[in-house]
């Protein structure tokens, strides 16, 4: 049966002379956690869109995408929301993103504005750890009973 990844590996194999499996080993560990950081913060990203647009519906604002880029946005949030593990884990995602966000009240308990009146972090501002709800939920996952 005819991989696409499998044969294109091999071409890469061949016209780079790239056979030292040892090298392999030590990239597997290099691109695993380029995938983990960039898995944590394409659903940090993900969150704060679903954050802004819902507010902005919240607030009368009627969305109507429009733009390829945006529209590919919304398509994989509805991807990650609507799918039965990942829904979770965006959930998850999304709870961490908003604790984050509510840190950024400034010392007197308001919030710290740009001009424009964004919100910015204040000096008690603590970053979400999307990666830790990443591990969390693979945990949960792993652990589940097998459905027979």
């Amino acid at each position: 049966m005819y991989n696409p990844i499998e044969e294109s590996v091999k071409e890469f194999i061949e016209k780079f002379d790239a056979k030292d499996s040892s090298l392999y080993y030590k990239l597997v560990n290099e691109e695993v956690d380029e995938a983990f950081e960039s898995l944590a913060h394409l659903l940090k990203e993900l969150s704060d869109v679903a954050y802004v647009v819902t507010g902005y519906r919240l607030n009368g604002g009627n969305l109507e995408l429009g733009t390829a880029k945006a529209d590919i946005v919304s398509y994989v949030a509805q991807l990650l929301i609507n799918d039965p593990v990942t829904g979770a884990l965006f959930q998850e995602a999304f709870v961490e993103t908003h604790r984050s966000n509510m840190s950024k009240l400034g010392d007197d308990g308001k919030p710290v504005r740009r001009e424009d009146g964004k919100v910015l972090k204040g000096p008690n501002y603590s970053p979400p750890d999307i990666g830790q709800v990443i591990l969390d939920n693979y945990a949960k996952v792993m652990s589940a009973p097998e459905k027979e």
